[in-house]
């Protein structure tokens, strides 16, 4: 299980759909060298509750950030901006951002629409640096500090908002800050080095997101993300990456995840937050499906609470051979706290799992823990009033399908697989229960608060027939 945080509150916002240019009212046309646009490697196909936004008129061009560069410059290679906030002011469908080696204030991309075969791209080049938060934008979400839209302080990094088909590569994002108060009075409560919300088909990939305040990347209200190749470390408050809030088909893969406070990699569909602007985005309903996490290798996280991977509200999805080592709490956790079900019906195969001598269960499946008769109280508590979801009803973890692991852990107070009786039931779309063998185990199980032998395991729940104890 993770530990209960405000993280998800950081993604209240209220916004009407909008799309189209936001282009700048100071400055010289620009007028940057052609080049061919970046690529983005397409997700599944989305289905969503509104046409997607048309494209952000571009040139198919390439703008130019320099530190010694000009805002009232063009953005051509000879005359490049000084601010990575002025290029994504004026960039379009095809156009490229190319930020050259330095340090910068970070910058929000709001509103624009790439497409498939013509995306928006941020490419940072070697060493290019977001090291400060950059302004506010234009049209900010809810500050849960203050339950309204002012900032006394931007605390993020690079920012996302109401966009589809954007790529950002390349950047090395780091020093965002942790929760901030002044006179007592808490401003935010941290920020992110990443932060996308409201979005489809966003690609964030091989960026060095490390010692930021409260995530390395932090993503909600998304379909079809793509993260990949990045490093995600040394997170203060909360997660390395994090992507919540009922998007589907996230694909979360070969990143390297590490030294974070709380999980390495969270999805959590989180069935506390609606609104008709969050659903022009995304299906608003507190499940994740047809998600992806696949080759990540997971480092010493968690010494906060929280899993190496933790699954809230995740259904139909894949979690396969990822290498997680020496991490703190949970090796992969399937649980309902915030979100509208348990995690059903997953796949977790060919993952290599070795928990620290302090670590939890290398895999447990767990119905809602705060529930009120039949319904799960931690997944039925909107933050406001306007943001209106059912009642989420307790449910197991059922019907996931654990195979080909290793479920190692050195620790004498847990073990391989940990579930209790709720998910030990028959799926109801699957129309069997959790399935499990021909994984590599400890000799240490776990049916609500009792301990079972490999041997007293297999007469109680008949699985793991074929899998063998190996010593960590």
């Amino acid at each position: 299980m993770r530990a209960r945080g405000p993280g998800i509150l950081a993604l209240a916002l209220i916004f009407g759909v909008a799309c189209g240019s936001s282009a700048p009212t100071g400055g010289p046309a620009p007028g940057p060298s052609a080049t061919a646009p970046g690529s983005v490697l397409p997700g599944p196909s989305s289905t969503t509750t509104s046409p997607p936004p048309p494209p952000t008129p571009g040139k198919g061009a390439t703008y130019h950030v320099s530190p010694g560069g000009d805002d009232a410059a063009d953005g051509s290679a000879a005359k490049p901006f000084k601010t990575i906030q002025r290029a994504a002011e004026v960039a379009g469908a095809g156009d490229t951002v190319l930020v050259r080696p330095g340090e910068f204030d970070g910058f929000n991309i709001e509103d624009k629409a790439g497409t498939e075969q013509a995306p928006i791209v941020f490419r940072g080049e070697a060493g290019a640096k977001v090291v400060r938060p950059g302004k506010t934008p234009k049209r900010p979400p809810v500050n849960t500090a203050t339950l309204n839209e002012t900032w006394a302080r931007w605390p993020h990094g690079i920012s996302l908002q109401r966009s589809s088909w954007i790529v950002v590569e390349g950047f090395e994002v780091s020093g965002m800050p942790g929760e901030e108060r002044e006179g007592g009075k808490q401003l935010h409560k941290g920020g992110a080095g990443i932060r996308l919300e409201a979005c489809r088909h966003v690609t964030v990939r091989r960026n060095d997101a490390h010692d930021n305040g409260r995530w390395g990347i932090f993503g909600a209200f998304c379909d079809d993300a793509i993260v990949e190749d990045n490093r995600a470390s040394g997170s203060k408050s909360e997660h390395g990456i994090y992507l919540s809030n009922s998007g589907d088909r996230p694909i979360i893969r070969k990143n390297k995840v590490f030294g974070n406070f709380a999980s390495g990699i969270q999805i959590n569909a989180d069935n506390n937050f609606d609104s008709e602007d969050y659903k022009a985005f995304a299906k608003v309903d507190g499940i994740t499906t047809g998600a992806l996490v696949a080759e990540n290798e997971i480092t010493n996280n968690g010494r906060g609470g929280g899993a190496a991977i933790n699954l809230d509200g995740v259904s139909d999805s894949v979690v396969r051979d990822n290498v997680l080592s020496e991490n703190h709490g949970t090796g992969i956790a399937l649980f309902q706290e915030n979100g509208a079900t348990g995690s059903q019906r997953n796949e977790l195969t060919g993952n290599t799992i070795t928990m620290a001598s302090d670590g939890r269960w290398a895999i447990s499946m767990l119905a809602c823990q705060a529930a009120s008769g039949t319904r799960c109280t931690s997944a039925s508590e909107p933050p406001l009033p306007s943001w209106m979801r059912p009642p989420a009803t307790v449910s197991g973890s059922t019907g996931n399908r654990i195979s080909k692991n290793s479920l190692l852990t050195r620790s004498a107070a847990s073990g391989s697989i940990r579930v209790d009786t709720r998910s030990l039931a028959s799926d109801a779309k699957a129309g069997a229960p959790f399935t499990s063998n021909e994984n590599m185990v400890v000799d240490r199980f776990s049916v609500d608060a009792q301990i079972l032998t490999l041997a007293a395991w297999r007469t109680r729940t008949g699985q793991d027939a074929t899998s063998q104890i190996r010593t960590p």
